[in-house]
């Protein structure tokens, strides 16, 4: 079996955090991409054993970055979720072309893909049997 290596974009929110708590529990090595690691670093590295965490700081919409991120991954979850918008956070952005980049970096490099929003809660995870 290929090695457990998560991605997770949205990681340092509720749901994140509880999802990264369970999948180190269950031997997952997990990167966690953030905005600012300086904010959100100290609370996502409590969330699972030392070394199975790996935080990285990065802009979502640099696709050099999230693709050099993709082939240290055999699974990506997104996470990442907005109830309204500002800046550069606009529904379109976030909610379309951001899942798209992550769909066709899925693809090429022949990940198992799960976008869920942040509003599906965890309940879809377990029918993609992460976690047995």
């Amino acid at each position: 079996m290929k090695g457990k290596n998560c991605l997770i974009f949205g990681g340092s929110g509720q749901i994140g955090r509880h999802l990264i708590r369970k999948l180190t529990q269950n031997d997952y090595r997990v990167i966690v991409v953030t905005r600012n690691i300086h904010q959100k670093g100290h609370i996502i590295k409590t969330q699972g054993n030392a070394g199975y965490i790996d935080i990285v700081e990065a802009n979502i919409f640099d696709e050099a970055k999230i693709k050099s991120l993709f082939e240290r991954a055999d699974i990506c979850i997104n996470l990442i979720g907005i109830l309204y918008e500002k800046k550069r956070s606009s529904f379109k952005n976030i909610h379309t072309l951001f899942p798209s980049l992550l769909a066709k970096l899925s693809k090429q490099n022949k990940l198992k893909h799960l976008h869920s929003p942040v509003l599906l809660q965890l309940t879809q995870l377990y029918k993609f049997h992460l976690f047995f």
